[in-house]
């Protein structure tokens, strides 16, 4: 899909979704359902990378998987909702990537493109062991 370009409309959320796992082998990746400019993304994106961990008890027990979440920014950048989409099969894992978007929250007002009031984001977060 059509990363972090603006303005990024992304109708088909389950096709940009299933792109997006597939494409996803480490790191975070976002996608947006929305009009917001790029520099918004850039800047949202870094600070849930800061944010998140891979938890010390999963790497203990040598857990990996990809974890899919969406949330959803109302026009202040607060998380007005979050939820996991696709588990990687371990509580911690999917746990922790909720917590990074949670605690690199609130991430600023959106730069309105569209009139959007709200920004649904979906995103992978893919924990792999060395």
């Amino acid at each position: 899909p059509t990363e972090f370009l603006a303005p990024l409309k992304l109708p088909l959320e389950g096709q940009a979704r299933e792109a997006q796992e597939a494409e996803t082998t480490e790191g975070v990746t976002f996608v947006v359902e929305g009009s917001v400019a790029t520099g918004y993304i850039d800047r949202l994106k870094a600070r849930i990378f800061r944010a998140w961990e891979y938890p010390g008890d999963a790497i203990e027990l040598g857990e990996e998987g990809k974890v899919g979440i969406y949330f959803v920014l109302d026009r202040d950048g607060n998380v007005v909702e979050i939820g996991v989409t696709k588990s990687s099969g371990s509580p911690r894992l999917d746990k922790a990537a909720v917590d990074a978007v949670r605690k690199a929250a609130p991430f600023g007002p959106l730069m309105e493109t569209d009139g959007n009031k709200t920004l649904r984001v979906t995103g992978v977060f893919a924990y792999l062991l060395d």
